[in-house]
């Protein structure tokens, strides 16, 4: 925790199952005095590398004769086939997923894409339901290049069900998605060490038991800290189905009831104390 300011040089060394090892390229790391300020900045997509698939992720088709399916190529990147775009614009196919946001905060979000053909998409923050208000958006050309794209959006309320979008439509073809990351941008541009360490929690430490779940079931939790925090459960489409908050407890473990009609599959987990978010998949069979 206490790394002083100066330059450094950092190497890694991996060691294989047969004892084979190698080590990387010597990487030089410069650690700035600490003044305060900063901030944690987790990605708060929690599948924007499509490690786990399409969960988490939706594609809306249907309207104006629009037509698409998805796919995961090679466990890293959407493609989205689009076999007819539809007649009312780039909203005939959104590929989606839902994120939590908070007031007054600023937040950055990053991606890859590209298309076999030239097209334009139009990436969007908005309100899930209701008055599906818009928070931010900006418009990119796609070619055959993989590209990366960024943009800003300051959020003027919380939310807990806001939808990051991509309105592809309008036009036939495959559209290939990487990396989004949507991370809150923090008033440091580099975050030292000791900054960063000062927040850090090993997600080990929390745990969640039995995992798969039967359905009715409590699960039980065990926490971090017995001080102030919140427990939140998102089904895959983003809807919140259980939050709540705790205060000082006895003991590290609570057990949650679980609504017996929830359906079967996957859902998503999210501690929060202060600056520390833990997001974590919990199947429930």
């Amino acid at each position: 925790n206490n790394v002083a300011a100066g330059s450094y040089s950092l190497t890694a060394k991996a060691t294989d199952d047969d004892g084979a090892n190698t080590t990387s390229t010597t990487v030089n790391v410069t650690v700035s005095e600490n003044t305060g300020g900063g901030c944690t900045n987790p990605n708060l997509v929690s599948n924007g590398d499509f490690g786990l698939g399409l969960t988490g992720w939706n594609t809306y088709s249907g309207q104006n004769g629009s037509s698409a399916t998805s796919s995961v190529s090679g466990g890293e990147r959407a493609v989205i086939n689009i076999t007819n775009g539809g007649s009312g614009g780039d909203s005939d196919v959104q590929f989606f997923t839902n994120v939590s946001l908070e007031n007054g905060k600023t937040y950055e979000i990053s991606y890859k894409a590209k298309s076999p053909i030239n097209r334009t998409i139009r990436v969007q923050l908005h309100e899930e339901g209701g008055s599906w208000a818009g928070y931010g958006q900006h418009i990119v050309n796609l070619d055959q290049g993989m590209k990366d794209f960024s943009f800003e959006v300051n959020m003027p309320r919380t939310n807990d069900n806001v939808r990051l979008n991509f309105l592809i439509g309008g036009s036939n073809g495959n559209v290939s998605i990487e990396n989004v990351v949507l991370k809150e941008k923090c008033n440091n541009a580099l975050l030292s060490l000791q900054q960063a360490s000062l927040s850090k929690v090993d997600d080990t430490t929390f745990a969640m038991y039995p995992n798969p779940l039967e359905k009715g079931a409590q699960l039980q939790i065990t926490v971090p800290s017995i001080k102030d925090f919140e427990v939140s459960i998102y089904a895959i489409s983003g809807t919140k189905v259980y939050n709540k908050s705790f205060t000082e407890l006895t003991k590290t473990s609570v057990d949650i009831e679980i609504d017996g009609q929830l359906p079967a599959g996957m859902y998503f987990v999210k501690y929060r104390s202060g600056k520390t978010q833990i997001n974590k998949h919990l199947i429930i069979k």
